[in-house]
């Protein structure tokens, strides 16, 4: 399938803070742009076994990534968030803050490691949207997330035990998240 823009993708890691915005209402709830709802969960679901299958593959001793309720929820209100807005693909919200990081951290407590994958593919209202299936997109998102090494890097790291993936589109525009949380580190007493 041809896409006219190519797929962006964005990762970051972000180890704790102290300083974080309190999450937004209504986090929890499901986001009103899954109207696509069986586009959105076969995407998810095939995203989530690549991405599984490649960490096994690579680092046979890492644990699988469980996928959490929560991460999940926060990755699909993310998703939401940028398909179809034209809001550009960023970690960064309105204010600056890391608003994955915010929305984990108000779940969880401000402990632990928290990275966010992002990518985003713009299908053309001119018969794109309509070529642009959950397998197809689903894919792509893995297959982009794993040459990139920023974004391989947190599918790969055994501090993360724990993600949740949210896909969205809107008007042709998919978006991908996959939020990933791991423990705090364990110091050493002294």
């Amino acid at each position: 399938m041809r896409i006219k823009a190519p797929p962006l993708a964005l990762a970051l890691l972000l180890s704790p803070c102290a300083a974080f915005a309190q999450a937004s209402p209504g986090y929890d709830q499901p986001p009103p742009c899954r109207a696509q709802q069986d586009f959105s969960r076969k995407a998810e679901a095939i995203i989530a076994e690549r991405i599984n299958a490649a960490r096994a593959a690579a680092i046979p001793a890492a644990p699988a990534l469980r996928f959490d309720a929560q991460l999940t929820r926060i990755a699909e209100r993310r998703a939401c968030e940028l398909a179809g807005t034209g809001k550009k693909l960023s970690h960064l919200d309105d204010k600056g803050h890391l608003e994955a990081a915010d929305l984990v951290f108000s779940v969880f407590a401000p402990y632990g490691l928290v990275g966010e994958n992002l990518m985003r593919i713009n299908a053309p209202a001119s018969g794109g949207a309509a070529r642009l299936n959950a397998e197809i997109f689903a894919a792509t998102a893995a297959e982009l997330w794993l040459k990139s090494p920023e974004h391989r890097r947190h599918i790969l790291d055994p501090r993360y035990d724990q993600s949740g993936i949210g896909v969205a589109m809107v008007n042709g525009d998919a978006v991908a998240t996959q939020v990933f949380h791991g423990p705090p580190r364990a110091y050493a007493a002294h």
